[in-house]
């Protein structure tokens, strides 16, 4: 046999061990494409959840610090001042101790009833949620030492000085309410203040 003969006997040889390999492969596919549609068909529950391994729980749920301020919101719907809604929640290892909104003092007359008592453009009717957050821990015995505080506008200097004197180390806030002293005063204080409104301007101090 010629050289160039035996060369075309090699390379077909190879090439029908590679074919037959295609083919022994493209059989062990079809019989596993089999089971899996077999599986899917007859016994879902078993083969599903491998297949959506990636969608768990936890891509349905919303993270911690969502969960605290959507709870401070709904507190806020409490609120019986109608110049502005706010809600306080005081949470510790992800645990809620005592929540506030404003409201008048206990017993009296709500500004939806008796109309604000304004000074300085602000309504002093009312306790403001923060105080009333720590007035709520304090009549039922709760420690809020080392917690946070969640709140759906940032508080005024009193409200601040009173959150930070309870021992409260960090201060979660969707929106900027006025006092912007109350950034010196945390600095100072080594209290963190977490912006957690819309925008791209999140501030950590």
């Amino acid at each position: 046999m010629r050289l160039n003969d035996c060369i075309v006997n090699h390379y077909w040889n190879q090439f029908a061990e590679i074919v037959t390999l295609l083919v022994h492969m493209l059989a062990l596919l079809s019989v596993v494409s089999l089971n899996i549609i077999r599986r899917l068909l007859f016994c879902p529950q078993t083969l599903l959840p491998l297949l959506l391994k990636e969608i768990t729980m936890d891509d349905k749920r919303i993270e911690w610090h969502e969960y605290f301020m959507r709870i401070a919101e709904q507190v806020a719907t409490r609120s019986t001042c109608d110049r502005k809604n706010i809600g306080a929640v005081i949470v510790r290892d992800k645990t809620i101790l005592s929540t506030g909104y404003n409201g008048s003092l206990r017993g009296a007359a709500h500004c939806d009833e008796a109309g604000h008592d304004m000074e300085n453009d602000h309504c002093v009717r009312t306790v403001h949620a923060e105080a009333n957050a720590v007035a709520q821990a304090a009549k039922n015995g709760v420690s809020i030492d080392n917690s946070e505080i969640y709140v759906t506008a940032s508080p005024c200097l009193a409200c601040f000085k009173l959150v930070a004197n309870c021992g409260i180390k960090v201060v979660y806030y969707k929106e900027f309410y006025r006092d912007e002293r109350i950034t010196s005063y945390a600095k100072e204080a080594g209290i963190t203040l977490i912006y957690m409104g819309e925008g791209d301007h999140l501030e950590l101090i």
